[in-house]
């Protein structure tokens, strides 16, 4: 239930308000892919498999996908990669949030990424994907803006300006009408030591067992969860070889639209899943 409107000492409208009940705007047309894995497993490197440049031992230039770079080590990893002992360096275009953030503060540089985002886009027509790496840093720095900096509000108006940083993001995103990759830092539940995480809202379900917690804001997950074409969790074993999982929500909830139409688990190849996907779509009957 959305919270009652607040007036500010003039009786006039609270700066607080633009954080609550975000309106959604017109429906993107391209697919959202959720990845989870932990930190250093290789979210990034699966997002650039998504474009139909990439090569997977040889360098390359993926002039189809714009990086939203929120962690630093990420893209890193994909600029020196080496196949066999051979350079095979991965490069897309970017736009450095940490350098933004860290000379703005959060919430003036989330206006500047829309700004920077938009002239990318309009300069580079055929930039089809846009990847949030990662959509997990991008609540911790929401979360130190609002809880760390702001004395002035309670915990609870806290906690509802974060969502609503999350849904003015959602909402911005997904009126690009672009194809859209978040990678969250998530964890297996059987990892977790503290109890209370077992009474956490958002848990996701891999399709042959295994629970995953989000590693974002509690109730943030459903704000992208309508509109996610597909969910999966991203593991390494100890021989290097990564395995991709597809996820569904815990309980009544879909987990995504196509998930069920998945594999348990898919080839870690995110070209081959937009494909299965968009078969699956032009399956459905058109309104």
């Amino acid at each position: 239930m959305p919270l009652p409107a607040k007036t500010g000492s003039l009786g006039g409208p609270n700066p607080l308000d633009k954080y609550f009940d975000q309106p959604e705007g017109s429906a993107a047309t391209g697919i959202q892919i959720m990845v989870h894995a932990r930190p250093k497993v290789g979210k990034t490197s699966l997002a650039a498999t998504a474009s139909q440049l990439f090569t997977p031992d040889t360098p390359c230039f993926l002039e189809d996908m714009l990086f939203l770079v929120m962690d630093a080590d990420g893209l890193a990893a994909l600029e020196s990669r080496t196949v066999k002992g051979k350079p095979a360096q991965v490069r897309a275009h970017t736009l450095n949030m940490l350098q933004i953030w860290g000379e703005l503060g959060f919430v003036k540089g989330q206006r500047v990424l829309r700004e920077k985002a938009g002239e990318i886009i309009t300069k580079h027509p055929d930039i089809e994907w846009i990847v949030t790496d990662s959509l997990t840093a991008m609540d911790i720095e929401a979360n130190a803006a609002h809880y760390d900096n702001d004395s002035e509000a309670d915990s609870y108006t806290k906690f509802r300006m974060v969502l609503g940083e999350h849904r003015m993001f959602h909402s911005w995103i997904r009126r690009l009408g672009k194809n859209i990759i978040h990678n969250v830092h998530s964890k297996m539940l059987s990892d977790l030591v503290d109890d209370k995480a077992e009474k956490k809202r958002d848990i996701l379900r891999m399709a042959g067992g295994g629970d995953i917690v989000p590693g974002l804001t509690g109730q943030a997950l459903p704000i992208y969860q309508k509109d996610i074409s597909a969910q999966f969790y991203l593991s390494l074993d100890r021989s290097g070889a990564r395995s991709l999982h597809t996820l569904s929500a815990k309980g009544a909830e879909a987990g995504s639209r196509y998930g069920h139409l998945l594999n348990a688990e898919e080839s870690p190849d995110l070209l081959a899943i937009q494909h299965k996907i968009l078969a699956a779509r032009a399956k459905e009957p058109t309104q």
